[in-house]
This record gives C-alpha cells, sequence and structure tokens, in this order.
C-alpha cells in the first residue's frame, strides 16, 4: 500500500468514526457517507494539501460549556471525548 492510499484510508476511517458518533448511524451507513465525502473532496481538493488546524483548548472548553446543562454529562462527555473531570474542571471556570 502506498503512502497516499494509506492517508486516504486513514481519511476514510475517521470520516466514518465522525459521522457514526455525530449521527449515531450504524458502520455501514456511516462508511457510504464518508465514501461520498472522501470522493467529493477529492473530486474538489485532489492534489492539494489541506492544513486542518487544531482547536485550541479555550474554544474547545467554550464549546463543552455551551453544550453542558447540568444534567447531561454522559452525552457531553461523549461529544468531547473528555473524562468526568475533565468536564468539571472546565465548567467550574
Amino acid at each position: 500500500m502506498s503512502v497516499a492510499e494509506h492517508k486516504e484510508l486513514i481519511l476514510k476511517q475517521d470520516i466514518t468514526a465522525a459521522v457514526r458518533k455525530g449521527t449515531g448511524l450504524n458502520n455501514e451507513l456511516s462508511m457510504a457517507i464518508a465514501e461520498a465525502v472522501l470522493k467529493q473532496l477529492q473530486h474538489s481538493w485532489g492534489g492539494r494539501e489541506i492544513y486542518f488546524p487544531v482547536q485550541s483548548p479555550a474554544d474547545r472548553d467554550a464549546l463543552i460549556r455551551q453544550d453542558f446543562n447540568g444534567r447531561n454529562h454522559a452525552a457531553v462527555c461523549t461529544q468531547y471525548d473528555i473524562s468526568l473531570s475533565t468536564l468539571y474542571r472546565v465548567t467550574k471556570k
């Protein structure tokens, strides 16, 4: 497998995981959506490198505080892939 093919596979897996996590769709549907998204990205951006900036901790924390309503601990922890102690630390500010 070439480096480009490996990167494509990783990107497809990441998109599939994001669709599954964000929508709750099963793996089969998530993979189909990921395939369509990847094909469109290849069509639109093929041959160019894309830079994805890392979300700053302050931005992430602001989103966590916005989404947390005091009763949705598990949902927010799952959505942001954080522990309960991190949720408490962020929302305490």
